[in-house]
């Protein structure tokens, strides 16, 4: 989690302690590279290089609500808020994307 930095597993662990007390709608997901995994390791700089860090320890939340009460969470901690918060209705559906499309579309660029 620190790889996501210096206050990200802090934060994380607030929000996992928290979240339904501190009135969130829905459990705020991050640092967002805590959720992305890479099956083959070879691409991992390119992905990482895609995304940027900045994307990759932010956060998502549900809705503007959400995101204030977030910003308000990391105020109390006297922590640096992300700096990307994407705000986003959650689904209940998971993406997989294929490695062979992945590597199709590299390979097209």
């Amino acid at each position: 989690m620190s790889a996501f930095g210096p206050n990200a597993s802090r934060l994380a662990q607030e929000l996992e302690r928290s979240w339904r007390t501190a009135g969130f709608s829905y459990k705020p997901l991050g640092p967002i590279g805590s959720f992305v995994e890479i099956a083959d390791r070879q691409y991992s700089e390119q992905v990482e290089a895609a995304l940027r860090p900045i994307v990759l320890m932010g956060f998502v939340v549900a809705n503007q609500a959400d995101k204030q009460r977030l910003e308000r969470v990391c105020e109390r901690l006297r922590i640096q808020k992300p700096k990307f918060i994407v705000v986003s209705a959650y689904r209940d559906r998971l993406y997989n994307i294929p490695l062979e499309a992945w590597s199709a579309s590299l390979k097209a660029h």
